[in-house]
């Protein structure tokens, strides 16, 4: 999970984001998560690295719940080289703070801390 030297290409993922649906707002929870390992997997071979090789890491955004005040995020790891996927694991990330854009970063830094207390368990296949 630590690296020295970290590469951010968001152009990657920037044509898919794009064209995406914007209506990240779940009403109903069973809404909220209804994206699958094999979706993510299909996902992540759609993106152009650019002839990026190595170790990538993509978060896909799977919905936003506000009643629940919650964003539900794919954490994808991604042999950059091969589009293969190499772990993916779907984390929720509590959201907080003011004004829209703050509010749900703060689901990305708390599922950033999950991601930090779990990865050791999900590399070795717990």
């Amino acid at each position: 999970m630590y690296r020295k030297n970290v590469d951010y290409a968001t152009e990657v993922v920037a044509a898919v984001n794009e064209n995406a649906d914007k209506d990240h707002f779940d009403h109903g929870t069973d809404e909220f998560r209804h994206l699958s390992e094999d979706d993510v997997a299909k996902m992540v071979k759609a993106y152009d690295y650019k002839d990026r090789t190595g170790l990538g890491m993509v978060f896909i955004v799977e919905g936003l719940h506000k009643e629940a005040k919650k964003a539900s995020i794919w954490v994808a790891y991604v042999n950059m080289g091969t589009k293969e996927l190499l772990l993916a694991k779907q984390i929720e990330g509590k959201a907080g703070g003011f004004g829209f854009r703050n509010y749900w970063a703060k689901s990305y830094f708390n599922g950033l801390r999950e991601v930090k207390d779990n990865f050791g368990k999900w590399k070795k296949g717990k």
